[in-house]
């Protein structure tokens, strides 16, 4: 999750041209390319690249990977930046090694597939392209059948996989979806799946959390037939499985957007409120975003699942999952991992005014005062933690002497009002469609593509399952799981990453320059 709708709504913005010089009509053995040889000068800088280019996309694939920022083919109402040198050496390499190489080994007509449907030239520009008037941002654009241009590629990081696939190779999967579209048309009944909740003029409105909701795999899937079957397409590529867990999770509740409020009453409703939401034990488990206000007037939304509440609009939770303690005992490297709460009781209000201070193992130390004085209870809020490592209660005044009548662990569950529209069932029937298409159309098979892909991206253990690791996430405020990243991970036994490895074919051609 993300804490402002206005990271979300960035999308791939796909301008198809259909049956202008489709790639699909080439003969195999032709270039659309000026076929006089102009031999690569070896004293020029980017000689390195420019013979990656040449060998490992230009003759195989008849495919021109431009770097050099073409102004005469660009968008000339933005204001544009050219690539730098580095990441378009890391990304030519990155898409040789994540799209060519894996659909060279899964489809079935290897030696000819990308011959046919691979885009004739990529086009690749540093600075992000921002559509300023309606608050969206183009990744993409399939131009004809034979052109993609991708965005943003000075913001590229290997290390982040996650921004790397939303902001480049599903953007690269998405272009190509639209060629392989434009060259065999999917089926027509899928148009129909969704008919009526497309919306071309408001899908960046939509967080993605409610485009699942809807039956859709992105919000900006929720504008047209066309955009929902490739962003089906590709999503579903680039997604791990944890990341699709979540996404069909979402999909099987139902969301709703109200007016935020002034929840910490500081008498202004701002994104402090959101902030003082999601770090309480009421919301954090229904609030799923926060869209601000563009226009000024501090009408700011909140989108979340929908569930049972009280009349103050407080989620009411039920005790899910509970562990009691004994009050006997220490309170020192107590197992909270999966619990929501410790909490304390005493069998009546004390004379005594306690204060608490406590420890968590994710960095979390915090003294509450008063707690007993007015109350019987007294309530840790442990998510994100595995261990509560130290637990002191203090006694501030009044008579001394605490006794607890009950300690206990408890893990809270709304009452979520479960999805109506069949939502997951949905993403579900519109992924085995495009199962089908890919392989009755062109001979591939999806899901051995995308496990190839993942495959490349995430370390893998002995026993050949992906390796993970848990972290402290700020948003839900819990210890959450990801994979390991692959691609920049250096191999204690070579001292090299793989991104070190395919960095090395230029290095390889950089040597020829000295000859």
């Amino acid at each position: 999750m993300k804490n402002k709708l206005n990271i979300l709504v960035i999308a791939a913005m796909a301008m198809v041209f259909v049956n202008l010089a489709s790639c699909s009509d080439d003969d195999l053995g032709a270039t659309i390319f000026d076929t006089k040889e102009y031999p690569l000068d070896k004293s020029a800088y980017t000689f390195p690249l420019d013979t990656f280019i040449k060998v490992n996309f230009l003759e195989p694939y008849n495919m021109k990977f431009l770097y050099r920022m073409q102004y005469i083919s660009s968008d000339k109402d933005k204001n544009l930046t050219p690539a730098s040198y580095e990441n378009s050496s890391k990304l030519a390499v990155l898409t040789k090694y994540l799209w060519y190489d894996v659909y060279n080994d899964v489809a079935e007509s290897h030696a000819t597939f990308l011959k046919k449907y691979s885009p004739r030239i990529i086009h690749v520009i540093g600075s992000k392209s921002l559509n300023t008037s309606s608050g969206t941002e183009t990744l993409g654009v399939t131009e004809g059948g034979t052109k993609v241009t991708l965005y943003r590629v000075n913001l590229l990081d290997p290390a982040d996989i996650d921004n790397m696939n939303e902001y480049f190779f599903e953007t690269m999967h998405h272009e190509f979806g639209h060629i392989l579209d434009n060259n065999k048309l999917h089926p027509t009944t899928f148009n129909l799946l969704s008919n009526g909740h497309y919306n071309a003029a408001g899908w960046n409105e939509t967080p993605d959390s409610v485009a699942y909701s809807l039956g859709f795999f992105s919000n900006y899937a929720s504008s047209s037939y066309t955009e929902d079957w490739v962003e089906t397409l590709g999503r579903y590529i680039t997604r791990d499985s944890i990341a699709l867990q979540k996404m069909f999770g979402s999909a099987a509740y139902d969301w709703e957007i109200v007016d935020l409020e002034d929840k910490n009453g500081d008498g202004d409703k701002d994104y402090s409120d959101y902030v003082y939401m999601t770090s309480g034990n009421v919301d954090i488990d229904t609030i799923g975003y926060f869209k601000e206000d563009e226009s000024g007037n501090g009408e700011h939304k909140i989108y979340r699942r929908i569930c049972e509440r009280d009349q103050n609009d407080n989620v009411i939770k039920y005790e899910d999952k509970v562990e009691n303690l004994d009050v006997a005992e220490s309170y020192t490297n107590i197992n909270v991992e999966n619990y929501d709460v410790i909490e304390f009781k005493v069998p009546a209000v004390p004379h005594g005014v306690y204060s608490v201070t406590y420890v968590l193992d994710n960095g979390k130390e915090q003294t509450q005062s008063p707690v007993f004085n007015e109350s019987t209870t007294c309530i840790i809020d442990v998510r994100g933690a595995s261990q509560l490592t130290r637990l002191d209660f203090n006694f501030i005044q009044g008579v001394p002497g605490l006794m607890l009548s009950s300690a206990r662990l408890i893990k809270y569950k709304p009452n979520w009002l479960m999805n109506t529209l069949g939502a997951k069932q949905l993403l579900e029937q519109k992924l085995e469609m495009v199962r089908t298409y890919m392989k009755e159309q062109f001979g591939v098979d999806l899901d051995k593509l995308r496990y190839e892909i993942q495959a490349k991206q995430f370390r893998k253990g002995a026993d050949g399952k992906f390796l993970t690791e848990t972290y402290y996430n700020p948003v839900t405020k819990r210890n959450d799981v990801r994979l390991l990243n692959a691609i920049v991970y250096v191999d204690p036994t070579t001292g090299k990453s793989v991104m070190d490895t395919l960095l090395e074919e230029l290095e390889k051609y950089k040597k020829l320059q000295n000859q």
